[in-house]
């Protein structure tokens, strides 16, 4: 089971969009212990199931045949999701240059320094 689950919700917007997140992704995640689910809303024939099925490893589509729109894809994608921490990604994040895991850590370090803490965020 993965630690960690990134939900990516996606309406089109491929290549100028969800190619450069899942890149910059890939470049600045070590996913050895993650789940990335792309929630597919009405994307159509866009190319984005053969692109997520392309990248294999811990990317994992969730096809919704009509536009359902942010709500109903992200919460898709959290009910199908296995980590213990769940990661709410837009399709247009891209990160920034930074150590591996970096932004992980960031999101994650409040939950070490007290138990009440149920959800992070980043300042940037």
């Amino acid at each position: 089971m993965p630690k960690f689950s990134i939900i990516i919700p996606t309406y089109k917007h491929l290549s100028d969009c969800l190619i450069p997140c899942c890149e910059s992704l890939i470049k600045y995640t070590d996913l050895t212990d993650f789940e990335v689910i792309i929630a597919s809303n009405g994307c159509g024939d866009d190319g984005t199931r053969e692109y997520i099925e392309s990248l294999g490893g811990p990317f994992k589509l969730l096809w919704i045949e009509e536009q359902a729109g942010y709500t109903i894809s992200t919460s898709r994608g959290i009910g199908m999701s296995k980590g213990e921490y769940v990661i709410l990604l837009n399709n247009d994040c891209i990160f920034k240059e930074q150590p591996k895991n970096q932004w992980v850590d960031i999101l994650i370090e409040p939950f070490t320094k007290d138990e009440k803490v149920a959800i992070t965020g980043p300042m940037l």
